[in-house]
């Protein structure tokens, strides 16, 4: 009797560890890319960088303290003469890295999708709801979700073609898919190929930002990568050539981050921060500075005599 007990037991045990190897399988199936992501390195006050492969391909994220004093936003401005209307022309076309130089902002990277392709700094129409410091440049369009943000950095996203009121939002631009990441789960977008990459994801308390730049994924890797981030609701915001994240060179200038598309394009997400505090040297360093110079100065006394 108490041999059918134990051999009953173990076949339960096994039963268990069997149905808890099928789940994990059936967890790992969900997310099947393979994701490494490096350690963050300070750029910026309330900006860190950080480098990481998907499934083998490279790719750069920026994590932006939405909470950090002089974190702030804007976009590409609505051009001169040109009226904020569907279909019609919006914004001059110029890289990140020039929309970075003009405005002097520390981060840019690509938004909107734009139609006008022909590769010269002319106006272009874009889809999606895009607002520049007040002002809307764009109006909202269904199938595009938008990403509103306030004065106080507090950021919501809105499906596209939602939006009944601007009231309080500051800046606002729009990604092309609708969410690829939504609540913490990834919604599968798929699009059957492999580009560069540029998204920006939100952390679930509001407090994060990521922004990607990944080389050679699908949409629904990107989202995987956003997951791991940390990310609650990402968006693709643009791929292929156009896919462009850039950061000052503190020059003046603008570095290009992960060999991103250097193509003109319609809009621009930019974010102003300021430069890292100095290192302070330590007083005992100081002291010590001090006493060689002495000594140094001691012996040159000695030497002249």
């Amino acid at each position: 009797m108490k041999t059918q007990t134990t051999q009953k037991q173990t076949s339960a045990k096994i039963v268990a560890a069997v149905s808890a190897l099928i789940a994990a399988a059936a967890t790992a199936g969900a997310h099947a890319d393979t994701i490494t992501i490096g350690n963050y390195t300070a750029i910026f006050q309330g900006i860190s960088e950080a480098t990481a492969t998907v499934n083998g391909e490279s790719a750069t994220v920026l994590q932006i303290d939405l909470d950090a004093p002089g974190i702030s936003f804007t976009t590409s401005p609505l051009c001169s003469g040109c009226t904020a209307s569907t279909g019609a022309n919006v914004v001059t076309k110029q890289t990140a890295g020039q929309f970075l130089t003009s405005t002097g902002v520390a981060v840019a990277i690509d938004a909107n999708q734009y139609t006008n392709n022909d590769g010269k700094p002319t106006p272009t129409p874009e889809n999606g709801l895009q607002v520049s410091n007040g002002t809307l440049v764009n109006p909202d369009l269904s199938g595009y979700e938008a990403l509103l943000i306030a004065q106080n950095n507090q950021t919501v996203f809105a499906t596209g073609g939602s939006v009944s009121s601007l009231t309080g939002v500051q800046n606002a631009i729009a990604g092309q898919q609708g969410l690829i990441l939504s609540s913490g789960t990834n919604t599968n977008v798929t699009d059957n190929q492999s580009a560069n990459r540029a998204g920006v994801g939100i952390s679930q308390n509001g407090q994060y930002m990521y922004l990607v730049e990944v080389s050679g994924a699908q949409i629904s890797s990107e989202a995987n990568l956003f997951y791991d981030l940390g990310a609650y609701n990402a968006v693709n915001l643009n791929g292929g050539g156009s896919a462009e994240l850039d950061i000052s060179n503190g020059k003046g200038g603008a570095t290009t981050l992960n060999n991103s598309g250097t193509k003109d394009i319609g809009a621009d997400l930019g974010i102003y921060a300021a430069p890292l505090a100095p290192v302070p040297v330590p007083p005992a360093l100081m002291l010590l500075g001090s006493g060689l110079l002495g000594l140094v100065g001691f012996g040159r006394r000695q030497r002249s005599i």
